[in-house]
């Protein structure tokens, strides 16, 4: 039986997404009301919460996750993930 998405999920989701957001919009004005929007979202979720998050969304397969050829590691939303 398969559980729903917990509060912290759903906040990498939304963060995974906001990213996005500031991608595609080309005004400054819209980027910065994302970014402090972001902001006090980011800072209320528990580091280790955090990771745990990840590795559950990775497992249900709603993100992807990269390793860049300088070393970084880049998480970014599967399809499957952009329509839940």
């Amino acid at each position: 039986m398969q559980r729903g998405r917990g509060n912290i999920q759903k906040k990498v989701l939304l963060l995974l997404y906001a990213g996005l957001s500031l991608g595609l919009t080309g005004s400054p004005g819209k980027q910065l009301r994302v970014l402090k929007d972001l902001k006090g979202e980011w800072e209320k979720i528990d580091r280790k919460a955090l990771q745990q998050a990840i590795q559950s969304l990775y497992m249900s397969q709603l993100v992807d996750i990269r390793e860049e050829e300088d070393g970084k590691i880049k998480m970014v939303i599967s399809k499957q993930g952009m329509r839940k």
